[in-house]
């Protein structure tokens, strides 16, 4: 049944029918890098010194390298502009924030994006979902176990000198996504 099939229908549960816990190991994905900027030594580091501790503690432990990120982020920053970055400022007014720097060029007032181009952004969005929902779902094919997790770096440096944050590329996916993030 469609209904009960596809990334939009689609649980991740570690517990037994009666709400108990399951023993089965969970299956956790490490995102060592976008392909694009490889992250400085603290980073790696520390999804190192994670990596070691969950296979320590009995967990399976894979390599995740998912649809390219790219064009994620591609996708993503053309729907943060879409409506002309209105919102953004609307939002902003709100609060009495200035729009910071770095961003000013980008989140300048436009005109909206048309309908049309709209909506082959919203199918791009859609089939990179499909894209990703396949690649997570063929991480069962070693062991039948889908991954459960996946854990990566919010940025591939671990501080950034103010006005020089340029790269956004980890959490390009996880923003345009039909799955929840922490």
């Amino acid at each position: 049944m469609p209904w009960n099939s596809g990334i939009e229908a689609s649980t991740l549960s570690r517990a037994n029918a009666d709400g108990s816990a399951t023993d089965v190991p969970l299956k956790i994905g490490i995102y060592w890098t976008d392909g694009v900027v490889t992250p400085q030594p603290p980073v790696q580091r520390g999804l190192r010194i994670v990596h070691d501790l969950v296979r320590d503690l009995g967990h399976k432990v894979v390599d995740w390298d998912p649809p390219s990120q790219t064009i994620a982020k591609t996708i993503h920053l053309a729907f943060l502009k879409a409506d002309g970055a209105h919102d953004v400022h609307q939002q902003l007014h709100l609060s009495g924030e200035p729009l910071v720097p770095p961003l000013r060029e980008s989140f300048q007032l436009r005109d909206p994006m048309p309908l049309l181009d709209y909506q082959d952004l919203t199918i791009q969005g859609k089939a990179y979902n499909e894209a990703y929902y396949d690649y997570w779902n063929s991480s069962s094919a070693d062991d039948g176990q889908v991954v459960d997790v996946v854990l990566m770096p919010v940025a591939p440096h671990a501080a950034v000198i103010p006005g020089k944050f340029y790269h956004t590329g980890e959490h390009g996916a996880e923003s345009i996504l039909y799955m929840n993030g922490a």
